[in-house]
């Protein structure tokens, strides 16, 4: 279908729904859905009025759904996937594109915001969402206004502030797995009008839901056992003026999971392998697979009112990650034969300030800059272990050549940016808005490997290397309000992402090798947004087409154990999004939500030595559903009881188009929620996540580790989180 024949259809269903009949005033007034105010525009405004495609998941919202982490939020928000076996590398997926990038040369297409503060590499992605006022999921090139690397879309994590009243919330949470988890904030003024402050912290432990029958190794792995504290001071001296310092740390110590042994495909060296262990979620390993990660940062936020309206906003920040895996089993046996260390450290500093004209004006903008310097090291090992040493030794290779891979990275950048967007009233019903954003960045490498030469894995004599780049990326959009509930927009925006180094374990000795080129999409979306029935029923729609130059892809290469980074010619992802939520009655919520994506490669000839993945799809599930309903009704005089469901589900994937073991099977859950609420603040609630306890696979893959050293092939895969369930009390005062 055309962009036209796309725009046309929209246009049709706005006109039919602005035509619906109205309810009465009481009507609205006792059961309109609630205002949603988000800064995705860094402004203030109603999602409603905002023309792009985004969904907002607020803090009550959150803990309905009992969602605990970013990874969570992809039962709620359409096109939007996220597998993840550990916290290094989560593959963030939006509209049929991944997100991921493991090493500190490759980074990610998609931006995570936390109060406006960029948070630089995927290890520090997957926030918990304690203390969260909302999350604003973007979806589509947000660079004009988000700015470095967010050319699928951005998450904008907004926490609470502490204001002049008195507020607090603690809750404690128990559930099988021996899953617990507590936590809490209190907020308040110090010196009532100029100072107020807010802490919050939490402790989240789970027992892990892989057993491992092997002795040596740990009990159980993908447990949890996380901890964090954020805090902020607000000051006001002036009503002109609103200085916020705010600052946070989060510590976890989990065990984790490279995957699990499903199929021994072939062993022609006749090693006695326990190959699949009976029943999923069990292994037999020998490795701690203790995985630390550590995120801090401070920042120190100043907002100036003007006389004239105005507004001028700066925001410093630095941001820290620390990220440790050692001793990480890589075959999925018991005998020791191939691990891993890992050891990661980043850091970073931003500046932006941008001014606001008054948002009451008919001509409204926004203009800026920003400053990133960004430092990230990494030293990584490929271990042999006892066993592998001793079965190469059988094979004849010396003694003296079974060393130990390592390889380290290290790369700064820079980046600066101009940014401005500007919005006309054309009618009072018309409006035209253009941006634009000047992006100037460098990067300087250091990269050297300390090889095994038997194994095809060269020693590459430590180098230097650096990208200078340059961008200019446009945004024109036109949004029309036939009604004052009903926005039809189209926009077009280009991103860009600039090139790197995949400064990973390598398997050519040339430098040269590993330099990929900065990708840029072209993104045309046409949608329409409105409220009808009085505000009881509310309906958005998005259609997209993007297309992508250079498209950077990551994949790991099972012949010669390395990943491998490079750029494919072309690829486009085109689809829809559809929300639609209700209240239909006093007490009772639905909601629903559809993303498809037709993502493929439309032009990748040279994805491997004879192989041509043009017209292949991307490794991404081309369907996402989810839908919610909660009811709520007074049981007593101070009680009120609250049930609710959640069902998901996201389709099949293909795989990366080279490994045909990594295709994945499509995953349905049902999650559900049932508790009271008294109306001195107190809730006790009953969850479950994952009721049907579904088995299902969230990673899959050929395990090449040992076919590049002896020849033996394993398949492997990781399952999701099975049953879950728990009970939770909170207090809010």
């Amino acid at each position: 279908m055309r962009l036209s024949d796309l725009f046309k259809t929209v246009s049709a269903v706005a006109i039919a729904l602005a035509g619906m009949p109205a309810l009465s005033a009481a009507a609205q007034d006792d059961l309109g859905l609630d205002v949603v105010v988000v800064t995705s525009q860094k402004r203030a405004e109603n999602i409603q009025d905002v023309p792009i495609s985004v969904t907002a998941i607020s803090e009550t919202e959150l803990r309905n759904r009992s969602a605990e982490s970013l990874r969570d939020l992809q039962d709620a928000v359409p096109n939007l996937s996220i597998y993840s076996q550990t916290d290094f590398n989560p593959n963030f997926i939006i509209r049929g594109v991944s997100s991921g990038a493991r090493n500190v040369g490759f980074e990610s297409s998609l931006g995570v915001y936390v109060d406006g503060v960029y948070m630089g590499r995927t290890s520090g992605f997957n926030q918990q969402l304690d203390d969260i006022e909302r999350v604003e999921v973007l979806r589509g090139p947000q660079g004009t206004l988000f700015g470095k690397n967010s050319v699928s879309g951005a998450l904008n994590i907004v926490t609470r502030r502490p204001g002049d009243d008195f507020e607090g919330s603690v809750f404690a949470e128990y559930g099988n797995f021996d899953h617990v988890h507590v936590g809490g904030y209190m907020s308040g003024p110090l010196v009532e009008g100029i100072l107020a402050a807010k802490l919050s912290g939490y402790v989240r432990q789970r027992d892990g839901f892989v057993e491992n029958i092997n002795p040596d190794g740990p009990e159980t792995v993908n447990n949890e056992d996380t901890w964090g504290v954020r805090g902020e001071l607000r000051y006001t001296p002036v009503p002109a003026l609103d200085i916020a310092l705010r600052g946070d740390y989060t510590a976890a110590d989990r065990r984790v999971l490279n995957g699990e042994v499903e199929a021994i495909l072939s062993n022609p060296v006749g090693l006695p392998l326990v190959g699949d262990v009976p029943g999923p979620r069990t292994v037999s390993i020998d490795g701690k697979n203790k995985e630390d990660r550590t995120l801090s940062g401070t920042s120190l936020t100043a907002e100036y009112t003007f006389d004239s309206g105005y507004e001028l906003t700066s925001i410093s920040a630095l941001r820290n990650i620390e990220y440790g895996l050692p001793d990480a089993d890589l075959d999925g046996e018991p005998a020791s034969y191939l691990a891993t260390d890992y050891i990661d450290e980043i850091s970073q500093l931003t500046q932006e300030i941008r001014l606001a004209s008054p948002q009451d004006q008919r001509w409204r903008y926004i203009a800026g800059i920003y400053y990133l310097d960004q430092d990230s090291d990494s030293s990584r090992s490929l271990v042999l272990g006892s066993d592998m040493r001793s079965t190469l030794g059988a094979l004849g290779v010396p003694p003296a050549l079974l060393n130990d891979l390592t390889y380290f990275g290290t790369v700064e950048t820079q980046s600066f940016a101009l940014f401005g967007n500007l919005s006309v009233d054309i009618t009072d019903r018309l409006e035209l808005e253009g941006g634009l954003r000047y992006n100037k960045e460098s990067k300087d490498l250091v990269f050297g490997q300390d090889g095994i030469d038997v194994l095809g894995l060269p020693t590459i004599a430590p180098f230097s290397d650096e990208i200078e780049e340059e961008d200019l990326s446009p945004t024109i959009g036109l949004n029309f309000s036939p009604t004052d509930h009903t926005l039809l927009y189209a926009r077009y925006a280009r991103g860009f992402k600039s090139g790197g180094w995949n400064a990973d374990i390598l398997s050519s000795p040339d430098p040269e090798d590993i330099i990929f080129d900065a990708e840029s999409i072209d993104s045309y979306e046409v949608g329409l947004k409105t409220d009808f029935f009085n505000r009881r029923a509310r309906l958005n729609v998005a259609l997209f087409h993007m297309s992508y130059e250079d498209i950077q892809v990551s994949r790991f290469n099972s012949v010669t154990s390395s990943f491998e980074t490079a750029n494919a010619a072309e690829a486009r992802s085109q689809g829809f999004e559809v929300e639609f939520s209700a209240r239909p009655a006093e007490g009772l919520d639905l909601s629903a939500a559809v993303g498809y994506a037709d993502a493929e490669y439309k032009s990748y000839p040279d994805a491997a030595p004879g192989v041509d993945l043009s017209g292949t799809r991307l490794d991404a599930p081309d369907l996402t559903l989810s839908a919610a309903a909660q009811y709520t009704r007074p049981i007593s005089a101070n009680l009120e009881a609250t049930g609710r469901l959640d069902y998901s589900y996201r389709s099949d994937t293909p795989g990366d188009g080279l490994d045909p073991t990594s295709a994945l099977d499509s995953i349905k859950t049902l999650n559900g929620r049932i508790g009271v609420t008294s109306q001195n603040g107190v809730s006790l609630f009953f969850w479950a996540r994952n009721i049907t306890d579904e088995d299902y696979v969230i990673a899959a893959y050929d395990g090449g580790n040992l076919a590049s050293t002896i020849g033996v092939e394993q398949r492997f895969a990781t399952y999701g989180e099975p049953r879950t369930y728990g009970v939770m009390l909170s207090f809010d005062f």
